[in-house]
């Protein structure tokens, strides 16, 4: 039976696999502390790992917490119909209206991928597709800009418009970055947006922490490093059956061919060339058996079934 253990200096705390939500419960307690500490309105939290680690699961829950947290207190608010003052939620403003769930939002690294007819453009296009998600198939510079403008929005004021001037003004500093989906091979630009009173923005991707240039920019600029660590093996099979799931290969044989030859590979360089994060979380398997409801989750993510959480000095 799956456990996950949180480590806090010289106590550790094990959780059942039927409280693994308390995982992402500890992990939005933290951001949302940071978010109180801070003297800016907005925080960036960069979170990094090896492909098949359980980045954009982690980060999507993590979110969606929060995002439960600022709705519940919108609509408290406007139940009570209090004028004067607003329910505390860690210092997350709660309007008169609720606003579609954006006090956090989650933007992935993917949106960056080199489109297809920039990598048959290359000196060797064959091994470029071949190496599709290694870091010189990304556009980093482009990742670098994007984090550059998070950073300084983390700097201006976050309000809510009140009048048309007011909305003009608010609307110049809604920010948007680029999607991407395996399933349509290349990257959708601006079909993220970001709106001006998100408070917390989670960027979740491979290459975050890097030490290397122009990646190594990134970290300086964000409010919180997490790095997940995930057992080999458990990304192996994560990554083939991703591949097949999204159709970049048509089974698991040629699926594990490429995770062995493309992933893997990536995986290394990642573990080997970043930067200390301010917290480490494990990926821990579940042992094989039968699915229950407690540990279901989606296809491309079906292994991520327990974490542990470690503060790093």
């Amino acid at each position: 039976m799956p456990r996950a253990k949180i480590i806090y200096g010289q106590r550790e705390e094990t959780i059942g696999p039927l409280e693994m939500d308390r995982i992402y419960q500890t992990l939005a307690d933290r951001v949302l502390d940071l978010l109180s500490q801070s003297k800016k309105p907005r925080i960036i939290v960069a979170v990094a790992g090896v492909p098949g680690s359980g980045k954009t699961t982690l980060s999507n829950n993590v979110a969606q917490i929060i995002n439960d947290r600022a709705t519940a207190a919108t609509a408290k608010f406007v139940s009570q119909q209090q004028t004067s003052t607003q329910p505390s939620l860690h210092s997350i403003p709660v309007p008169e209206q609720p606003t579609n769930n954006s006090a956090a939002i989650v933007v992935g690294m993917d949106g960056f991928h080199l489109t297809r007819a920039q990598l048959d453009a290359m000196d060797d296009p064959e091994e470029a597709h071949r190496r599709r998600g290694a870091p010189f198939t990304f556009d980093a510079d482009g990742v670098v800009s994007l984090v550059k403008k998070l950073h300084q929005s983390t700097l201006e004021p976050v309000c809510e418009a009140t009048t048309t001037a007011d909305k003009s003004t608010n609307n110049a500093r809604v920010i948007t970055a680029p999607s991407f989906d395996h399933k349509v091979k290349d990257p959708v630009p601006d079909n993220i947006v970001i709106p001006a009173e998100t408070r917390i923005v989670f960027l979740e991707g491979l290459y975050l922490l890097l030490e290397d240039e122009p990646w190594a920019q990134i970290a300086p600029l964000v409010d919180d490093k997490w790095y997940i660590n995930v057992d080999a093996s458990i990304a192996r099979r994560r990554v083939a059956y991703r591949h097949v799931d999204s159709g970049i290969t048509p089974n698991l044989e040629l699926a594990y061919a490429r995770a062995d030859g493309n992933d893997a590979t990536n995986g290394i360089y990642i573990s080997t060339h970043s930067s200390p994060p301010d917290i480490t979380i494990q990926s821990i398997d579940e042992p094989s058996g039968p699915e229950t409801t407690s540990t279901r989750t989606c296809l491309n993510c079906r292994h991520v079934h327990a974490v542990g959480l470690q503060a790093n000095p």
